[in-house]
């Protein structure tokens, strides 16, 4: 499995969307996931990544939750 499987993010794509949002919304998703890379790599600080997420509208302590759960979970299933 990917090692940056446990952290990614996603794109919920709403049907009221106009194709112009939802590209932005795929640039926001890019743009979280090279985020997240560099903080793997150790290119970016977490509390930069915490900011973008929050910039993105994601609640930062629910992504580290979540993260901290799919390890977890991958952990516990040899995955």
């Amino acid at each position: 499995m990917p090692r940056l499987a446990p952290f990614c993010t996603f794109l919920t794509p709403h049907p009221d969307l106009s194709p112009g949002e939802l590209q932005a919304e795929i640039a926001r998703l890019y743009e979280r996931q090279k985020a997240i890379d560099a903080m793997v790599h150790g290119e970016l600080d977490l509390e930069s990544l915490l900011d973008l997420l929050e910039d993105h509208e994601i609640d930062p302590q629910q992504w580290i939750d979540t993260s901290i759960s799919n390890i977890e979970y991958m952990m516990n299933n040899d995955l």
